[in-house]
């Protein structure tokens, strides 16, 4: 899904756009369509889910923190959220074994320094919590 995710990036619900942000962002109200993406609603949060998307979370926001530093004061600030997950959604081809997800199936996007990565395709090693016989 990263080809998505990169047609929300250069986004923001600013209207009008700072003046910090108005080189490499531009305004859109609608993303889900910006993005070429499905909402659909969610059980116990206002915001919607993405259809598209295998795991979603429902989440509260408990607390926010507000980030300090001077190359974030030069891009207009930073924010942290601190979230409560009220509930979890997951495609049915993922689960096995009543709850559990199938680590051999999901591969989440991964975003690491400006690039975007799949899990690999093999697995490397187990933790001693691992259950023998998900996969």
């Amino acid at each position: 899904m990263w080809p998505q995710v990169e047609r929300l990036a250069p986004l923001t619900g600013k209207n009008p756009v700072p003046e910090k942000k108005v080189k490499q962002f531009h305004y859109r109200r609608e993303k889900f369509d910006a993005a070429s993406l499905t909402p659909m609603p969610s059980e116990l949060v206002h915001p919607a889910r993405v259809k598209e998307c295998p795991v979603q979370m429902e989440a509260r926001v408990r607390a926010v923190h507000f980030l300090h530093g001077e190359k974030l004061q030069e891009l207009g600030g930073g924010v942290a959220a601190e979230v409560e997950i009220l509930r979890v959604h997951v495609a049915s081809d993922l689960v096995v074994k009543d709850h559990y997800v199938n680590p051999a199936k999901w591969s989440p996007l991964i975003y690491n320094f400006r690039h975007y990565y799949r899990l690999a395709e093999t697995e490397s090693g187990r933790t001693f919590r691992a259950e023998e016989n998900l996969c």
